[in-house]
């Protein structure tokens, strides 16, 4: 019966993960985090790339248009006052 309950015992222990599957899971979780932590830091960046070079060439928006549409803005607030 000892034996029978030793054996039990034994066979439960077995379905345990060893510490070093434990440690190999962790490594991987983690490596995982820094892996999209990554990607959206680098993401982040592209982004700051792409506004950064609209914002720095000139707008295809003339002199002329530029002011018929502060013109059209200015006369519009004037109206609801």
């Amino acid at each position: 019966m000892a034996e029978l309950k030793a054996q039990k015992t034994a066979d439960a222990l077995a379905t345990l993960p060893t510490a070093k599957e434990v440690m190999e899971q962790i490594a991987l979780k983690e490596a995982e985090k820094a892996s999209a932590a990554v990607r959206e830091l680098s993401a982040a960046e592209a982004e700051k790339k792409a506004l950064i070079e609209k914002f720095s060439k000139p707008s295809s928006v003339s002199d002329e248009e530029r002011l018929a549409r502060a013109a059209a803005i200015i006369k519009r607030a004037a109206k609801t006052v």
